[in-house]
């Protein structure tokens, strides 16, 4: 009680209810404008769990690497006896990371869709 007194009280702020429906989508629209969004894609896992592979592809599949620079990658894999790397040689740039098929370094790349 003796504390209750010196202490200072919360003025209540006055809320207002909008009266008309809120589009958050639309807002959402409006804010932005033409932006695109931004997606930040981490990929995890464990030793051999196609990693490489899984984004080599996605950025094939957007348009990133063209057919004629896969088809190189295809020919060369299934002339090692690594065909199925055909994908992952897209970030595994260096020959010892494709000799041994393990990605030893971090990648990124940047793609961007319509």
């Amino acid at each position: 009680r003796l504390g209750a007194e010196s202490a200072a009280s919360t003025p209540l702020k006055q809320v207002t209810m909008r009266k008309e429906k809120f589009d958050a989508t639309q807002k959402f629209k409006d804010d932005r404008g033409k932006q695109k969004e931004v997606l930040n894609l981490v990929v995890v896992g464990h030793v051999d769990s196609g990693k490489s592979t899984l984004m080599g592809h996605l950025l094939f599949k957007l348009g990133n690497v063209s057919q004629k620079i896969m088809h190189k990658y295809e020919k060369e894999s299934k002339k090692v006896g690594k065909q199925s790397f055909m994908y992952a040689w897209v970030l595994d740039e260096t020959e010892e990371e494709r000799e041994r098929g393990i990605t030893m370094d971090v990648g990124t790349n940047k793609f961007e869709t319509e």
